[in-house]
């Protein structure tokens, strides 16, 4: 068991700084922000990618009440040794919008005035020789969130040359859900005479009367920003900065120094990145970045389960992670739900859609395709893989996010058959294929899956369907790494499951060609047939199959609704 302390799940700075955590040095980005001609800064990542540790360092290194302790928690970081003037030079007040609740308007008003005070006296505490205990009670007598930051503008105000640093960490957690699920509500908190919009009036205003003299707000999408329109209009967004990439998340060089120092042996880590680069990399937030990110988050989870067991975590996908990026379901309501449910399609059929991004979300016009895949973006959900004339390519970051996809097609799949997940015994099926390499019981689930859909839901299906049908019943339950349209030399397999650790139990790994026929072309079956099990012979013979001995190669060929034909094919 290595000693190396991974600050997996902490966001608080002092924590890492005082307990001897690691932490992979980020500081230097402070410097670059205070070389800014800007003051007013929005900075957005998906969920889980370390914003909040980062507004934990800002609040140390701004903050006045820090200024004892700065050699101590930064002396050995790049910003210690190269300090700005603006080190602990300011008043910082620091707001936390998650965890505001959402299933009432009225309650989130109650807990968005509740932060925002909570926040204002919290800060008044840490600063007792500026503010006095009447004006704490102050803000606990103010009725409104706005009136509770006016107030404690006008009171920072009367100390002359104070200045205030206001951090705000997840600005649009609450804001988010309630766009989901009724955006009339959200319209409401947003527009001229809402209580956010209102908010962020007076934090403007704050900058006008010279006492916020500095910004800094992370989050996941715009589109709350956006919506404030005048109420808001004078932040600089870093989201896309080039200089800012690397802000946040892990490069391939850290993931890997990461891995050895808990505890991988060096013949292992080539074997145990491939794993973690397949599963935790892809992120890329600037098309003229040369390399992608790993997700700080996950890669914390799995280092700190190896430090302490000597082995990969018992689920490569962590539960926290899987619960705060499984949102997908949510955002399809937004715009327009079925060209929504068929961009994600596309997604999966082609690994990759087309769209410029927005740079300016708006519920006043129409909702686009593009900004549908550029919200997908934001939340983490796709990552840019390239870029050409002012279109972004975008893609699925890894298989973490692939497998969400899948669970929530899955989902759907099982919602239009009309069917629940244990009516399938979809576990012990792909357990039979594990243990037994029997591939029928699977197929009798996809065939049951197809005849439950309704004439509607079945309107132009093709293979391409039908493979996204078999994967969405596959990937969920985690027992292979599926992959779709897998190279092989010059060909691709429709389908490739392979062992992934720690799941080391199927006996064989597998490839299936997947054939599918409308009901008028039955009599192409012997045809199709023959063209799948040439193509899987020439895949087991190949040399990146044959080296591993233990595939077996299936054609399933499917004729309208029913699997007609399912049959081992032999090198």
């Amino acid at each position: 068991m290595t000693n190396v302390r991974f600050p997996y799940g902490i966001s608080d700075f002092g924590i890492v700084a005082e307990e001897g955590y690691l932490y992979l040095d980020r500081t230097r980005f402070l410097a670059h922000l205070d070389q800014l001609n800007t003051r007013y800064h929005s900075f957005l990542r998906p969920r889980r990618f370390g914003k909040s540790l980062s507004v934990s360092i800002m609040e140390h290194y701004y903050g006045k009440a820090h200024k004892d302790n700065f050699q101590r928690l930064f002396g050995q970081y790049y910003i210690g040794q190269h300090p700005t003037p603006r080190a602990n030079a300011y008043l910082v007040l620091k707001l936390d919008f998650s965890g505001v609740e959402t299933s009432r308007p009225e309650d989130v008003y109650k807990h968005f005035l509740s932060k925002v005070k909570d926040g204002i006296i919290e800060t008044m505490r840490t600063y007792p020789e500026i503010y006095a205990a009447e004006d704490r009670e102050r803000i606990r007598q103010a009725e409104y969130p706005s009136l509770a930051l006016q107030a404690f503008i006008s009171i920072t105000k009367a100390h002359k040359g104070e200045k205030l640093f206001v951090l705000i960490d997840e600005y649009d957690h609450f804001t988010n859900e309630i766009i989901a699920f009724n955006y009339d509500d959200f319209k409401a908190i947003v527009s001229q005479n809402g209580f956010v919009r209102k908010f962020y009036e007076v934090l403007k205003q704050g900058t006008g009367a010279g006492v916020v003299d500095r910004i800094f707000i992370t989050g996941v999408s715009p589109v709350t920003l956006d919506s404030l329109t005048s109420g808001y209009n004078i932040g600089t967004d870093l989201t896309l900065d080039f200089n800012m990439h690397d802000f946040m998340g892990f490069t391939e060089a850290e993931t890997a120094s990461l891995l050895q120092m808990a505890g991988v042996p060096e013949g292992e880590l080539p074997g145990v990145m491939a794993d973690v680069r397949a599963w935790y990399n892809g992120y890329r937030f600037n098309s003229e970045v040369d390399h992608q990110l790993y997700n700080p988050d996950m890669v914390l989870y799995f280092a700190a389960a190896f430090a302490q067991y000597g082995k990969y975590p018992t689920k490569l996908l962590d539960a926290n992670v899987a619960s705060d990026y499984g949102k997908i379901r949510r955002m399809l309501r937004v715009g327009d739900k079925e060209r929504n449910y068929q961009l994600l399609e596309e997604v999966l059929q082609q690994e990759s859609v087309r769209e410029p991004i927005t740079e300016l979300f708006s519920f006043e016009k129409q909702w686009t395709r593009g900004d549908f895949a550029s919200l997908l973006f934001y939340l983490g959900l796709l990552t840019i893989k390239g870029s050409e004339l002012g279109f972004m390519d975008f893609h699925v970051p890894n298989y973490v996010i692939k497998g969400l996809y899948y669970d929530f097609f899955q989902q759907v799949l099982l919602q239009r058959a009309a069917l629940q997940a244990d009516e399938l015994r979809l576990n012990q099926r792909i357990a039979s294929l594990a243990l037994e390499n029997d591939m029928h019981p699977l197929a009798e689930a996809l065939e049951t899956v197809l005849q439950r859909l309704d004439n509607r839901d079945a309107r132009g299906f093709n293979e391409k369907a039908v493979k996204i049908a078999l994967l969405s019943l596959l990937v969920p339950a985690g027992v292979y790494a599926v992959y779709s349209e897998y190279a092989i030399g010059q060909g691709y397999a429709d389908v490739a499951l392979f062992r992934r650790p720690p799941i080391l139990q199927p006996k064989c790994q597998h490839l299936i060609e997947l054939k599918y026929l409308q009901k008028s072309e039955r009599s192409k079956l012997e045809e199709k047939a023959d063209e799948g099990r040439t193509q899987l012979k020439r895949y087991l013979n190949h040399e990146d199959i044959a080296q591993h001995g233990d595939f077996k190669a299936w054609l399933m060929v499917v004729v309208g609704y029913e699997v007609v034909l399912l049959e081992e094919v032999l090198p």
